[in-house]
């Protein structure tokens, strides 16, 4: 079945030149002298390195309408014979909206032209984006060599009608923009809730940095787009490799959704086989995801979602320093010579904080007093064991707080009275005593410690109120910091102190209780109160005598 050039010319992904132009003129065979320029035009406004070929697939002379129209008509059309059972310029008008057969037409026009014996070049080897000299006519433009350094994707077959009646860059002239992608990929977290922000984003929100305790799971969007590759290409390498700290222990792919496609592993479509890691078991290492060439052909243009979770584990940092992820991607650029091209890391980070408990005497706060013993309460269920002679919650006015873990003070003179917690979110946590030191007695009372964190304004980037927003490789993770706060006190170095007191020799109650002194004045009462009757009944024993 032969293909119209002008259905190709209308729908293929190559800038099409149109066939008949708006320009006013008067006379017949207009450009019948063969001066005409075409000037190729790529996303750098030259031809960066790569090199163009010229093939003529047909003459034409360039006459007014002859209706009176204003545009022109192409007369006298001559095909070379080489694709003269392929291209039939009788049928421009036909089918014109069926892209598929345009692209045909184009990938049949190539092969003549590549192919053996194959036709000759008329221009070879274009690399300043003008040719010259030319006379009006059907011409095809294809790349033939693409510099592996350019992350453009290479430019499919071009087909234009050069008839000197453009008008840009100069009169009797024409223009081709290639048409090239740059194909980039975009690292995210979902937020798990406001909390967990460096600055007030909602839950579900796409944000470059976060706050995370150790154990917590860290869900990771990356979003890329495939390339509108030719349908001629073939052996496309389409690879993600996203690289974690060692403070991050991978989990696994929740899904890879390419266009309106869900895949799965394990699922319907199964894309266990596109999935591979590298020393991911203890923290760190490396995901790779491959999509296999046919599915990257079979979607091009489409989007592509990946979806994973990582845990924040014991080998995290913590403070300021952060717990990076990064990823990129890897493509072909020119699927003829089979080169890939990998974009820059795009990078994301989650804090997590430290907190130092120091317990000092009440009356003199430089004597630290090691021994004592916390039971730390979060506002988050973190599903923790809790010990069996320690409550599972307590209640602050109207909250309730779930135990997370139980320190003890140092005895040791290095760090005397200081008790650490590590990998801490944002959030507020409650300390209550539950052994004094010695020489001092228990207070219960719930000592609040409520954690927060803010985000150098670094960390945003083109934002869109206080959530990220950036598109493309924002590697976002250097050079920032955050500021950790410790109940409205600050330490830059995200290492924070909150000091506890004890009175010594002096008993302390618990919020609303009146502590022990009832019941040691009250033992006391029933002691004098027998030794009373002790009396009374030896008296009354010697007078009965």
């Amino acid at each position: 079945m032969k293909r119209t050039f002008k259905k190709w010319i209308a729908l293929a992904s190559a800038v099409i030149m149109a066939l008949t132009m708006t320009m006013s003129v008067s006379a017949t065979n207009l450009n019948g002298g063969g001066e005409l320029t075409l000037y190729i035009y790529d996303h750098d406004g030259n031809l960066s390195g790569n090199t163009y070929s010229l093939y003529q697939i047909a003459t034409f002379d360039v006459e007014a309408d002859p209706n009176g129209g204003s545009g022109v008509v192409y007369t006298n059309i001559e095909v070379k014979s080489i694709y003269e059972n392929d291209f039939d310029a009788a049928d421009v008008a036909a089918d014109s909206q069926n892209s598929d057969d345009m692209k045909a037409l184009a990938v049949t026009l190539k092969g003549i032209a590549t192919g053996d014996p194959g036709d000759t070049a008329l221009v070879t080897d274009i690399d300043d984006g003008t040719v010259t000299n030319l006379k009006p006519g059907y011409y095809m433009l294809i790349e033939t060599a693409h510099d592996s350094t350019d992350a453009y994707i290479a430019t499919d077959i071009i087909l234009v009608a050069v008839d000197g009646t453009g008008t840009d860059p100069v009169s009797n002239s024409n223009k081709v923009t290639l048409k090239e992608t740059l194909p980039t990929i975009e690292k995210k977290i979902v937020l798990e809730d406001s909390s967990t922000n460096v600055g007030t984003a909602s839950a579900d929100d796409l944000v470059d940095a976060n706050v995370a305790a150790i154990g917590d799971t860290i869900t990771y969007q990356l979003e890329s787009k495939i390339p509108n590759y030719p349908a001629d290409a073939k052996s496309i390498t389409y690879t993600i490799t996203d690289t974690l700290s060692s403070g991050l222990t991978y989990v696994g792919v929740s899904s890879i959704v390419i266009g309106s496609t869900t895949y799965t592993v394990g699922g319907a479509n199964d894309c266990e086989n596109w999935i591979s890691t590298d020393n991911t078991t203890s923290g760190g290492g490396t995901l790779t995801i491959t999509i296999p060439s046919d599915v990257v052909l079979d979607n091009t243009g489409e989007t592509v979602t990946v979806t994973f979770t990582a845990t924040l584990n014991e080998k995290a940092s913590v403070g300021e320093t952060g717990n990076p992820n990064s990823v990129k991607l890897e493509y072909t650029n020119n699927w003829d010579a089979g080169s890939t091209y990998k974009t820059e890391e795009d990078s994301v980070i989650t804090y997590t904080g430290k907190l130092v408990i120091e317990k000092v005497d009440n009356s003199n706060t430089a004597t630290k007093l090691g021994g004592a013993t916390f039971a730390i309460y979060s506002a988050k269920d973190h599903k923790v064991t809790v010990p069996s002679d320690t409550a599972a919650t307590i209640t602050v006015g109207s909250d309730t707080y779930y135990y997370y873990t139980t320190v003890t003070t140092s005895s040791d003179q290095t760090d005397l009275g200081t008790a650490a917690i590590s990998g801490l979110d944002a959030d507020t946590y409650y300390a209550v005593e539950t052994v004094a030191p010695t020489g001092y007695s228990v207070d219960s009372t719930p000592q609040v410690l409520a954690l927060t964190v803010k985000g150098d304004s670094s960390l945003e980037l083109e934002t869109e109120g206080t959530v990220v927003t950036t598109v493309g490789n924002s590697n976002t993770t250097s050079g920032n910091t955050v500021t950790w706060t410790v109940n409205s006190g600050t330490n830059s170095s995200g290492v924070i102190t909150q000091q506890i007191k004890n009175k010594q020799g002096t008993t302390l109650p618990g919020t609303g209780g009146i502590g022990t002194t009832l019941f040691t004045f009250g033992g006391l009462a029933l002691v004098i109160l027998a030794a009373v009757m002790f009396i009374v009944y030896t008296k009354k024993q010697r007078k009965q005598a």
